[in-house]
């Protein structure tokens, strides 16, 4: 759901928002503004991995406080600013 709002939020940045439980992935436009994205994420602290060719997937541990889930949106809106510059 959050993700779906940043997509909403970040028309031209990502798409695809897709996910089971609480894995999730979405794409970029392409490999290098995927790229730019994981080396802010990585900067930020928080551990995404890259997914194929355009995709970053984040999957994180079945008990993670929903505190924690926040944090993790809050980040990628500061990172999806940060790309969209």
């Amino acid at each position: 759901e959050g993700l779906k709002k940043l997509q909403n939020d970040f028309p031209k940045l990502i798409s695809n928002v897709r996910g089971k439980g609480l894995m999730c992935a979405y794409d970029f436009e392409n490999g290098e503004m995927r790229n730019r994205a994981l080396k802010a994420f990585w900067a930020r602290k928080m551990l995404v991995l890259p997914c194929g060719d355009v995709s970053i997937r984040f999957r994180p541990a079945l008990n993670v406080p929903i505190e924690d889930l926040n944090a993790a949106l809050d980040i990628s809106r500061e990172v999806f600013k940060e790309c969209s510059k």
